[in-house]
């Protein structure tokens, strides 16, 4: 029991970590032990352990393990345990669930006591749906950022620079798009008044010309109107009454009867 961290006299005078040695097995202790906190030493850490062994029992492997001490007093007191779904699939989900519920970093996020934890396990036991509840994405997120202020204050910083940058780019974009279409709208208007210009002063040939060189999007109806102006090429007169001898065209005033 010692060596797997369970063991502590709680109404003694005698502590295991006084000494400033870490005792039991790593991999299966609490973060409160692995850092040698013997005052935060509770009835939680046992429930830790219990979760560890758990944890084993669903794997095959403890939920930290490394080749160096110090490693994985680090992985212990800083790292969340891989969830046993990604290593053995068939892990039914509330047992997943008791089991990381068990291994949170902080004690008061754990079950309060062993028996608290046997009663999860005997609803799960008896086909009923558990008392406990997975911790969301981002409470993992917030509580990792409480373990890893510095980094999580760097990683918000980078992703607050590359908001901005974006927002920044995407507004400039947004501005140029807005300036090249009043260009065009201010080019249009332009062709169209030069066009109609050309159009009184007899030159259809190049009103014409102006026209068709109007940006396709931009033309309206005032573009089709002058275009047509243009364009009275064919004319079919039919009961022209006999008094009319003589018909004339003006691009300015249209056609007159003589």
């Amino acid at each position: 029991m010692t060596d797997f961290g369970l063991a502590k006299r709680l109404k003694s005078s005698s502590d295991l970590t006084r000494s400033g040695q870490v005792i039991g097995t790593p991999s299966y202790m609490p973060p409160e032990q692995a850092t040698a906190r013997s005052g935060a030493i509770t009835p939680a850490s046992d429930v830790y352990s219990l979760g560890a062994i758990l944890y084993s029992l669903l794997t095959g492997r403890p939920p930290f393990q490394s080749a160096e001490l110090l490693e994985t007093l680090r992985q212990v007191c800083e790292t969340d345990p891989i969830p046993p779904s990604r290593l053995v699939q068939s892990t039914p989900r509330d047992l997943e669930t008791i089991a990381l519920h068990c291994l949170e970093k902080r004690p008061e996020h754990r079950f309060a006591s062993a028996s608290d934890l046997s009663s999860e396990l005997q609803l799960f036991l008896d086909g009923r749906p558990i008392l406990t509840r997975p911790v969301g994405t981002l409470e993992r997120i917030l509580r990792w950022s409480r373990r890893q202020p510095l980094v999580a204050s760097l990683l918000a910083a980078v992703m607050s620079t590359v908001v901005v940058g974006t927002m920044t780019i995407s507004y400039l974009l947004i501005q140029e798009r807005q300036g090249r279409r009043r260009l065009e709208q201010s080019l249009y208007r332009s062709q169209v008044m030069q066009a109609n210009l050309e159009w009184q002063a007899g030159n259809i040939g190049r009103a014409d010309l102006i026209l068709d060189a109007c940006n396709l999007s931009q033309r309206n109806w005032e573009w089709r109107f002058l275009k047509q102006q243009c364009h009275v090429e064919r004319l079919e007169l039919s009961s022209i009454d006999a008094r009319v001898r003589q018909i004339t065209y003006n691009p300015r005033r249209g056609i007159s009867l003589n």
